[in-house]
């Protein structure tokens, strides 16, 4: 055997090492049970007027909003409601589907958006992703966050309505 077929193979046995215990590292206990919630801030935004853009993020982020609000309620400030997501994995690349339950709450100037019972599920023959698995954990919390980060931007979005 040459030395360039020995060093591929090393090299071909490190990368698959490295790649399998990545996928096997487990998530902490500790962040299988929290929630992922986000906190934001609104400049001179009453409760009424958030709840109403709040509705309109759900709408155009996931293209109806029928069908993902369960419940909505301006007296108590929430709605809630299911949706889909989903997500790769940095190890395999494989996107993965998953199922979670969005909650947006609203005071006056401020707003929490919660994202909760996470539910994974196949989808032609891709095992979807399981939150014990922390490379899984952490495309889930990177779609969370690029949500959140997407609700902020919109809520705060003061560029006028004049055409």
């Amino acid at each position: 055997m040459n030395l360039g077929k020995v060093i591929i193979t090393i090299i071909a046995l490190f990368v698959l090492f490295n790649c399998s215990a990545s996928m096997f590292e487990k998530t902490p206990p500790e962040l299988l049970s929290k929630d992922f919630e986000y906190i934001i801030e609104l400049d001179s935004l009453s409760k009424e007027q958030a709840f109403s853009l709040g509705k309109l993020w759900i709408a155009e982020s996931y293209n109806s909003a029928e069908s993902v609000i369960s419940f909505e309620d301006l007296e108590t400030g929430s709605i809630k409601g299911t949706a889909i997501g989903s997500a790769l994995t940095e190890v395999d690349y494989f996107e993965r589907s998953f199922k979670y339950s969005l909650s947006i709450y609203f005071k006056e100037n401020k707003t929490k958006l919660v994202f909760s019972n996470i539910q994974t599920f196949d989808y032609k023959g891709v095992t979807g992703l399981s939150m014990s698995a922390m490379t899984h954990y952490r495309a889930i919390k990177s779609y969370f966050d690029d949500l959140a980060s997407n609700y902020s931007a919109f809520m705060k979005d003061d560029t006028s309505d004049d055409w």
